[in-house]
């Protein structure tokens, strides 16, 4: 069977997909391999570990993952004591840039969407971990989907171009807002104003 092509995670984005794969490595080669899954409301994302040698289907359930903020929250299902918590918890540190990356650790990505599971082939997009259409669907999408994979510097200018954009808009929308009216509040005085708004 061929080894599987590994990419770094650089982006907390790729948690929140709703199906993301990723592995947890250190310096003596031993490696956990945890799945972020969203629940079908789309407001919790599961934290699992594989415990089988099925990639798909054999994984145990850890904790709650917080997309908002990178936390780890465990639930009473979770394992009183679990060495797997704490390495994705550091893992979510490291992503969102609270940790330093520890020398000969890697956190990896398979290069699949963590949206939709197909395999990546946009260079940004293997970056990322995030395909372009997927991106967009996201929470934030027209961020990722315009600015994902690119350096810190383009990342900036993009965003200070969108801001613009944005405040332009809202003071458009100010300048062009109607005034509220009162709406009568006997029945009578109703029937008059909904004939008066025809």
């Amino acid at each position: 069977m061929p080894e599987v092509e590994r990419h770094a995670i650089t982006d907390p984005a790729f948690f929140a997909g709703g199906n993301a794969h990723f592995t947890v490595e250190n310096p003596a080669g031993e490696r956990y391999t945890f799945r972020v899954r969203m629940a079908r409301d789309g407001k919790i994302y599961f934290l699992s570990l594989l415990t089988g040698s099925d990639n798909n289907t054999d994984y145990t359930y850890l904790a709650v993952y917080q997309p908002q903020d990178g936390q780890v929250r465990k639930t009473r299902k979770s394992p009183s004591k679990s060495q797997p918590i704490e390495i994705a918890q550091w893992a979510f540190d490291v992503v969102w840039g609270r940790l330093p990356l520890k020398p000969g650790y890697s956190i990896l990505h398979e290069g699949r969407c963590c949206r939709c599971g197909r395999r990546l082939t946009v260079p940004e997009s293997i970056r990322t971990g995030i395909g372009p259409e997927c991106a967009e669907k996201m929470p934030g999408g027209a961020y990722w989907a315009a600015f994902a994979g690119k350096d810190k510097k383009e990342q900036a200018r993009g965003l200070r171009g969108m801001i613009a954009k944005l405040e332009s808009e809202v003071q458009s929308a100010e300048a062009t807002r109607v005034p509220s009216v009162d709406v009568p509040q006997g029945p009578r005085e109703q029937a008059v104003f909904d004939f008066m708004q025809e």
